[in-house]
């Protein structure tokens, strides 16, 4: 019985979060990786513009609990990118539903850029990630 319970847990929670998959409104499409372990390769195409243009990129997580971790590192065209401050880039010993996220600025270009981020984390349920125009 508790096989059989388990699994309808599972179904549950596998229909509860692939909902959180959709992409927002105003989200940027990326493609995502899985890496092994609890790691996660994100890149995400942004257009060409004339302008500097601000982004966040949150990552979300359930199951927070003290041995907690997570953190990512970003990069823009293959190059290190330190988040704005602001910005959450790790976490440790948090507890519950919790968040990582990075505000950065993607400069003028008359090319598209790639944004990447690695993301890992440590006895908490991976949700799902947005990276949306601020």
């Amino acid at each position: 019985m508790r096989y059989l319970s388990a699994l309808t847990l599972f179904g549950l929670t596998a229909i509860c979060c692939s909902a959180h998959a959709q992409l927002a409104p105003n989200s940027i499409a990326c493609d995502s990786k899985p890496q092994p372990g609890d790691r996660l390769d994100v890149s995400c195409p942004l257009p060409a513009s004339a302008e500097a243009k601000r982004f966040r990129f949150a990552a979300n997580f359930a199951g927070g609990h003290d041995d907690t971790m997570a953190q990512l590192v970003a990069g823009l065209d293959d190059q290190h990118l330190t988040c704005e401050p602001g910005s959450k880039v790790s976490l440790m010993a948090e507890d519950g539903e919790v968040s990582l996220f990075c505000i950065f600025t993607a400069p003028p270009s008359e090319k598209p850029q790639v944004f990447q981020l690695a993301l890992s984390w440590t006895h908490a349920q991976y949700l799902n990630f947005t990276v949306n125009p601020e």
